[in-house]
């Protein structure tokens, strides 16, 4: 079996990969950052923040957009929506699953959700919205 001469695609594509591999060149003050495993990294993780701590695989609500209007318009306007945390980012960051139904799509054969970026002040616990509307029917 002969193998046939690469063209200009597969040779910017292994290129670009190469230099993926490669990696950037990062200023000394990003490389010396505290990472997984780091005392800074967890003590700065060790802090409640909003009065909550919300470590990976813990369920909480996050506000996200449901249509492109909301997108578009102010996010403390969007709803409160369930999720979970996918994992722990930084201090105080977090990369959030939005698993609410309005948003369920197929990808290969499977149910996907969206995913993004909050900072843990912007999550609540789920509870919040139940205690919520205790409060809300007790004024009644």
């Amino acid at each position: 079996m002969s193998r046939r001469a690469p063209d200009e695609a597969e040779r910017w594509a292994e290129a670009m990969y190469a230099e993926i591999l490669a990696g950037p060149e990062w200023p000394a003050d990003v490389r010396s950052a505290p990472g997984p495993g780091d005392p800074e990294l967890e003590e700065a993780e060790a802090e409640p923040e909003a009065g909550a701590s919300f470590p990976e695989d813990s369920r909480a609500e996050i506000r996200y957009p449901l249509t492109r209007k909301q997108e578009l318009g102010d996010r403390p306007a969007w709803p409160w929506l369930p999720g979970w945390v996918a994992s722990v980012c930084g201090p105080g960051e977090r990369e959030i699953c939005v698993q609410a139904p309005e948003l369920a799509m197929e990808h290969q054969g499977e149910t996907v959700y969206p995913v993004c970026f909050r900072d843990a002040s912007e999550l609540r616990a789920l509870k919040a919205e139940l205690e919520a509307e205790r409060e809300a029917g007790a004024g009644l």
